[in-house]
This record gives C-alpha cells, structure tokens and sequence, in this order.
C-alpha cells in the first residue's frame, strides 16, 4: 500500500470517529435545538461547501499548469485550507455559545473538531513527506 492510501485511511477512520462523538453528541440535543443548529449553520455550510471546491479546483490547477513546484504549492494549500478550518471553526464556536449551547455540547464539538485537525494535519504531513522524498 502507498503512501497516499495510508494517508487516507488515516484520515478516514479519524473523521469516522469524529463524526461517530458528533452524533451522539447530537442526539443528546433537545429537538428545538437541532433545528436550531440546521437552520443556523445551512448558509454557512452551504459557502464553506463553494470555498473548499473553489480550493481544491485552485490546487490542480496549479498543480497542472505548472507555476511552481510540487512541494511549495502542496504546503501552501495546506496552510491555506488549516486557516480557512481554523477561522470556520473559531465562528462557529463563537455561534453556539452564543446561541446558548451547554457546555457538554460545546465539549463533544470541540473534540470531534480537534480529531479532525489531527487527521487533516495528519493528512497533510504524510503527503508532504511524500513529495518531498521522491
């Protein structure tokens, strides 16, 4: 198995298991509050979705016009998507306390939401690695 496919399991079984606290987490919520969340976060789901196809379109075609070399452009869109994480999630937060959250709900987010840094940054690390030894 390859690098990448490592890489990718990885990162699939920490997002399994992210997501996996996130339901449940979920599932504690009183009805009112998970329309609450849907009907507060649909927008911002819905821009954050357009950003990360227009980031990932912008990656190959950098990538496949050539403009600088593998390795700059691949840690460059791994910093640049590790920002645009860190700013949604940082309003996010922001949101749900401010709606009123309780404090066990805001745990299991933040949780979910740090096992996914790790499997992105994860990701990313061992793709880099990978260019950068060839």
């Amino acid at each position: 198995m390859d690098g990448f496919m490592l890489a990718f399991i990885f990162m699939l079984v920490l997002f399994l298991g992210a997501n996996i606290i996130n339901q449940r987490a979920i599932k504690k919520l009183e009805v009112e509050q998970v329309q609450l969340l849907v009907t507060q976060f649909a927008s911002q789901r819905l821009w954050s979705l357009g950003l990360m196809i227009l980031l990932i379109i912008g990656y190959f075609a950098v990538l496949k016009m050539r403009f600088m070399d593998p390795l700059v452009s691949m840690s460059l869109y791994f910093a640049v998507l590790l920002i645009f994480l860190i700013v949604q999630v940082t309003t996010t937060s922001k949101k749900l306390r401010e709606l009123g959250f309780d404090s066990d709900y805001l745990k299991s987010y933040k949780l979910s939401t740090a096992i996914k840094f790790v499997a992105i940054i994860g990701f990313c690390l061992m793709m880099i690695s990978q260019v950068a030894w060839k």
